[in-house]
């Protein structure tokens, strides 16, 4: 597996393929693909013959809001419905990943667990799905007190 990451888009058309897309359109704009284990140089001494992978797509929030108010993420996630479209979006994501990546078959594949912008409201507190935090936009990057340096030397603020 390749230590680099991934970008899959399905052609040069990026904006046509975005509103394809998001009408519900079935071939993903965007696919981030990373092997984490791949960046790591004691891996394969640790865990030999295996390896970890990262996958992120986009989803439209609207697509899952019908689930928003069940609170119980227990109750949520055992609905039929809600778990036949997680199920729905690995399996797309797997075809893609197979794909650019010919030495991923479904018989490689011990474990996959999707998250869905719900995932996102309920582990990272999110309001509808966010996963990346703050727009990059150079209106962002003009604010002054948007700073990674504190005034306690040696604070520095990270992360999402």
């Amino acid at each position: 597996f390749t230590a680099r990451n991934l970008w899959v888009m399905p052609g040069v058309h990026h904006a046509q393929h975005q509103l394809e897309y998001n009408a519900g359109g079935p071939v993903f704009n965007l696919v981030f693909i990373s092997f984490p284990s791949a960046k790591d140089p004691s891996w394969n001494e640790r865990h030999p013959g295996k390896a970890t992978c990262s996958v992120v797509a986009e989803a439209n929030y609207e697509w899952f809001r019908a689930f928003e108010k069940r609170w119980d993420v227990k109750v949520r996630a055992d609905t039929k419905q809600y778990r036949a479209m997680k199920e729905e979006y690995a399996a797309r994501l797997l075809e893609v990943v197979m794909r650019v990546c010919p030495a991923v078959t479904p018989d490689t594949v011990a474990y996959q667990q999707l998250g869905t912008p719900l995932t996102n409201n309920f582990y990272l507190g999110r309001i509808a799905g966010e996963s990346y935090g703050l727009e990059n936009t150079p209106r962002r990057f003009r604010q002054e007190w948007l700073r990674p340096a504190t005034n306690v030397p040696g604070l520095y603020l990270t992360g999402q």
